[in-house]
């Protein structure tokens, strides 16, 4: 969900985006919120456990973004948490200094506020650390030092790893000037069915454009790099396809 004239890009709507760009795209462009999936009721109780546990293990006390107005910075010794979920950027600030994309020369003490990741139900994928890179950049736009490191806290047993943010810098700056394109756009991007599809709530929508345009993804053994290599050849259907093989 987008508010009129609002360049706010919300962590929860970027991470659909990245997983699939129509589904940011139609979220955007949506007046109302999402209906929330039947899973998240169970995600978020396995991810409250898991939030005690690493502010346990980590010593830093897990808050929300806009958290960071209030607090009290004048005690060097205060560490924080921050909820890759609750942040968001204005997708008209999404310009990084070099300093920043090659990685700030810090000790991870010395940094107040280090972005925090949960995943629940799912294998850590690039995508994830995207997006605790773009937490980082939330946190900077907020007057603080860009994080050169996050955490991501994964499974129902909360195993925390580090990560690196300033490895992704210059891939999730590309992946934002280019959503600050596509979901401004009144031009649909170009549909992909994926696994993703089975749990959205546009699946019955995006499966029927997919018919009724004998879209490539119908194949589900077609990855997306070939179906790009595909279509980089003029083959945009199955049609097409099934006479190239001819």
């Amino acid at each position: 969900m987008n508010t009129a004239g609002s360049s706010r890009l919300t962590a929860q709507l970027f991470a659909e985006y990245l997983r699939c760009k129509t589904k940011g795209q139609l979220l955007w462009r949506s007046p109302q919120a999402p209906i929330a999936h039947f899973t998240n009721t169970f995600c978020n109780r396995i991810r409250s456990d898991s939030a005690d546990r690493a502010e346990d293990s980590i010593g830093r006390r897990l808050i929300g973004i806009d958290e960071l107005a209030n607090l009290d910075l004048s005690r060097p010794e205060r560490r924080f948490l921050i909820d890759c979920d609750t942040t968001y950027v204005d997708l008209s600030r999404v310009h990084i200094s070099y300093r920043a994309r090659t990685g700030p020369k810090s000790h991870e003490r010395d940094e107040p506020f280090l972005p925090i990741l949960f995943v629940v139900d799912e294998p850590l994928q690039n995508w994830h650390k995207s997006l605790l890179c773009f937490a980082a950049i939330a946190i900077s736009h907020f007057g603080q030092q860009m994080p050169s490191i996050g955490y991501v806290c994964q499974g129902y047993d909360g195993e925390i790893s580090k990560v690196r943010i300033s490895s992704f810098v210059t891939d999730t700056v590309h992946a934002l000037t280019e959503a600050q394109e596509t979901l401004a756009s009144k031009s649909d991007v170009p549909l992909d069915l994926n696994h993703h599809c089975i749990l959205c709530e546009f699946k019955t929508r995006c499966h029927r454009i997919a018919i009724e345009t004998d879209n490539l993804s119908l194949i589900g053994t077609l990855g997306e790099k070939e179906r790009r290599r595909l279509r980089e050849k003029g083959i945009n259907t199955v049609t097409q396809l099934s006479y190239g093989d001819r």
